[in-house]
């Protein structure tokens, strides 16, 4: 039915922690993030009219886009994917080495009275048939958040940036994946090494505006701004579409309907994220 984004997409205590009380704290939205949220108009204004920007005008968009990439349900769930991998990997290679692993079992039990009495071999056969999902605790997510938000708005600060605005009468998408990084073009996709940020010739695609879409290139300081055609703006949302996690916004309803029955994205299921070797 017809509804609001704020209907469609609210969470409720979203960024809240379990401080030391047991209470929900939410000093990390009100103190933090607010502060950063308020920074996003006069800064979107100045990049939608090609204007300079300032040192501490990249400082702060840096923080903005870091912070915007690891604040969405799209970075929790690769971190719980992440985190669910290591954890079955941990405890596969744990309890299949004999005698160390029969020691970490006990102690285990002694750290842990409410698991009673439960023996090696169970926990064993446990662990090798368990598929259910090891979900980490939200706090845990918050801890990551609060630290990758610093450390990439550090490298971001020190990358090349271009600014993309399209011709009269075209005009970009946002999704709930601000952030997609694109590989490099000699990249082979059966590779063993993943993409990171500071993979040489990888890009950074971060749509700001509906007139503005920033692009991060490799280490460098400079801050251009280049008017791109109708084709050039096609496939940058074809690639944002594409990468979104559950939402695409846009004030135009046509070019979201083009979209969705080009990506065929409304009946695709995005996989995972992260792949353990």
């Amino acid at each position: 039915k017809p509804q609001t984004p704020h209907d469609t997409a609210v969470e409720g205590q979203r960024y809240s922690f379990i401080d030391i009380d047991g209470k929900n704290n939410r000093s990390i939205e009100n103190n933090l993030l607010a502060k950063i949220d308020d920074w996003y108009i006069p800064l979107i204004s100045k990049i939608d009219k090609s204007e300079g920007l300032t040192d501490e005008d990249k400082d702060k968009l840096s923080l903005f886009v870091s912070y915007m990439w690891f604040r969405v349900p799209d970075y929790q769930k690769q971190f719980n994917e992440l985190a669910d991998g290591m954890s079955k990997h941990f405890q596969r290679f744990i309890y299949s080495s004999g005698e160390e692993g029969r020691q970490y079992h006990e102690r285990i039990l002694r750290e842990n009275p409410a698991m009673g009495n439960i023996s090696f071999e169970e926990i064993k056969k446990s662990v090798k048939e368990n598929e259910s999902p090891i979900v980490p605790h939200k706090n845990e997510y918050l801890k990551s958040m609060m630290k990758m938000g610093l450390e990439i708005a550090d490298l971001f600060r020190q990358m090349e940036w271009i600014f993309f605005h399209p011709v009269v009468g075209s005009a970009f998408i946002c999704t709930d994946s601000p952030v997609v990084l694109g590989a490099p073009k000699d990249y082979d996709a059966n590779s063993f090494y993943g993409v990171g940020i500071i993979t040489p010739g990888a890009t950074k695609l971060i749509p700001v505006s509906k007139i503005s879409c920033m692009i991060m290139l490799d280490h460098g300081d400079k801050c251009s701004h280049y008017t791109v055609g109708q084709d050039q703006v096609r496939r940058t949302n074809l690639v944002l579409a594409v990468n979104c996690d559950r939402y695409m916004y846009s004030s135009s309803r046509n070019l979201l309907a083009s979209l969705v029955k080009r990506t065929g994205i409304a009946n695709t299921k995005k996989g995972k994220r992260i792949r353990m070797h």
